[in-house]
């Protein structure tokens, strides 16, 4: 089966509760960079966004996320009211990319994926400091999917940095009636790129609770659709890995020759 193995997951976030039983020895590194006084996930959001991309265990009758072969890494940069701030941030994105610096590929502490399960507003400007941190992610060959954001129906809603042209942006759709969620941030962007990029079942998710090592509960928004394609795209690796023996990278799931025309960015289908 294809699990994820082999692929490091960094949720910058609110935290990740690393005892509970579904996220239990996933968690190969763990730093707070925000304003609390602990990594731990007071604001239960980022332990949801966590056991979606990568926990549980695959196997008959087992509950697991998309990846569950996949290993996580808790950077804390959204404090315990769920408010964080841009330098907090890209502090955890500079991190990300000293760790894939530091650590070979394959090896459980080199993050190959950002997940950014939150966003704020988008003014179309491309120095935006959060924007240009997750362009140099790109640039160093690590995937950086971030949520559309929860502002739509109405055209124009995609957050930052989920707005760059270069960032996998991901709204939420609902399981019945099959259609977007309503809440699910629209494009085009400020820029008039293209958004989001991808769809994925974003409301009613059951997912691990910070509440306890046992707590589970519902979700909603664009925040738990993201961390699905982040576990799909964990899924995607391995299989490369097995036929072409190297990584498949963000760059190569773009049809168009430069990340940095905005024009050029459509998903590959297939």
């Amino acid at each position: 089966p294809v699990t994820g193995q082999g692929f490091t997951i960094a949720v910058l976030d609110s935290g990740i509760r690393k005892t509970h039983l579904g996220l239990k020895d996933k968690v190969v590194y763990e730093v707070n960079l925000s304003s609390a006084p602990s990594s731990e996930d007071i604001f239960d959001h980022g332990t949801g966004v966590a056991y979606i991309a990568a926990g549980g265990q695959h196997g008959i009758g087992e509950d697991s996320g998309m990846a569950p072969g996949a290993r996580l890494m808790n950077l804390k940069c959204i404090g315990d009211d769920g408010a964080g701030s841009s330098e907090d941030v890209v502090a955890g994105l500079e991190k990300v990319m000293e760790l894939a610096q530091q650590n070979p590929p394959g090896s459980p502490m080199h993050p190959d994926l950002v997940n950014l399960s939150f966003g704020s507003s988008d003014y179309g400007g491309p120095l935006d400091p959060v924007r240009v941190a997750a362009r140099a992610a790109i640039d160093r060959g690590i995937w950086v999917i971030a949520a559309a954001g929860n502002s739509g129906p109405d055209p124009g809603s995609i957050g930052s940095p989920a707005s760059d042209p270069g960032v996998f942006a991901v709204g939420a759709m609902t399981f019945e009636p099959w259609e977007v969620w309503d809440k699910s941030s629209r494009g085009p962007t400020k820029e008039g790129s293209i958004k989001p990029d991808l769809l994925f079942y974003g409301v009613n998710i059951l997912t691990a609770s910070a509440r306890g090592d046992t707590s589970y509960a519902l979700k909603a928004g664009t925040s738990f659709a993201t961390p699905a394609a982040s576990g799909m795209v964990a899924l995607v690796n391995e299989g490369y890995m097995r036929w072409a023996g190297r990584p498949y990278t963000q760059a190569e799931a773009w049809t168009g020759p430069s990340l940095g025309n905005p024009q050029a960015h459509r998903p590959v289908s297939g």
